[in-house]
């Protein structure tokens, strides 16, 4: 992301964001315990395409 010009606070805001990412089930009005999502986009999350967009650029120019 540095080399598209993307701020490095920028990046380590997102890596924060993603690296500390807990999620839980909800089943019957029920809670499970968080537990650490470790890899992955958000879904349903606005920045979720771009930041799509800025991985298969560089996967797509080192495949070319």
């Amino acid at each position: 992301m540095l080399d598209k010009g993307v701020p490095v606070l920028v990046v380590r805001v997102l890596s924060f964001i993603y690296e500390e990412q807990s999620g839980c089930v909800r089943l019957v009005g029920e809670s499970s315990e968080p537990i650490s999502l470790t890899n992955g986009t958000r879904q349903g999350s606005v920045l979720s395409p771009a930041l799509w967009c800025i991985y298969l650029d560089g996967l797509l120019e080192e495949l070319w």
